[in-house]
């Protein structure tokens, strides 16, 4: 793959709005839909080579996140950070 078509690629990439760490474990927030309906927006966690997709609300001062494999996670919003740019 040439430098250009990464380039390309990578710039057509959802980036995310947010995102939490904890140890080797993060969670990304997106303004994209993805496959979650209404107003809940595309989430992913990731550890190693886990990647679990969700969807996301803010309700008050709280994320709540309902995973694609069945859990649900509520998270203090204000631990969520701007992502770092490589």
């Amino acid at each position: 793959m040439t430098a250009l078509a990464v380039a390309l690629l990578l710039a057509a990439a959802p980036a995310p709005v947010a995102e939490y760490r904890e140890g080797d474990a993060r969670v990304e927030l997106y303004v994209e839909a993805g496959p979650c309906v209404g107003s809940a927006r595309w989430a992913v966690f990731l550890q190693g080579p886990v990647r679990v997709p969700g969807c996301w609300l803010l309700t008050g001062d709280s994320v709540q996140i309902a995973w694609l494999d069945g859990d649900f996670t509520k998270v203090p919003a204000r631990v969520f950070r701007k992502p770092e740019v490589l």
